[in-house]
């Protein structure tokens, strides 16, 4: 990935839709988190989440925004992708092992793990602010320069 593989650009509004969109599944996980369905959901999402952040084509979220609500939008603005789908693996990644620590049974800590990449993605499509994508920039560009 290191060298600008990940040099696509991507709307600014595709992003957003496509953060808040999981979030607002990741939520529905965690508020029937009593349910047996719970985790399965949110194993899906992390699994799409990962999938998109391996190639934006893949995600079901930005598929939905290209075809279904850009059409009746506006043109936005564009931004380096990069960031972001670096900072979707890691959402990808906590919200799959949160799933997992759920369903062999360390239920509290796995949806606290949902809960942190729910929060994460919610933040960052609605103030552009990301914890998570900050540590991974961080950590990113320190290994660049190795």
């Amino acid at each position: 990935m290191r060298g600008g593989s990940l040099t696509t650009t991507t709307a600014s509004a595709e992003r957003r839709f496509h953060q808040l969109a999981t979030a607002h599944v990741l939520l529905l996980g965690v508020m029937v988190s009593w349910a047996e369905i719970a985790p399965w959901i949110a194993t899906l999402v992390g699994i799409g989440v990962l999938a998109g952040s391996i190639s934006p084509h893949v995600s079901v979220t930005r598929w939905i925004h290209r075809y279904f609500v850009a059409p009746l939008k506006e043109v936005g603005s564009t931004e380096n992708a990069a960031p972001f789908l670096r900072s979707d693996a890691v959402n990808g990644c906590l919200a799959l092992a949160g799933s997992m620590l759920v369903i062999v049974g360390v239920t509290t800590i796995g949806w606290l793990f949902v809960a942190l990449c729910t929060v994460d993605l919610f933040m960052d499509g609605v103030g552009n602010v990301s914890l998570i994508r900050r540590i991974v920039e961080m950590c990113y560009s320190k290994g660049a320069k190795a």
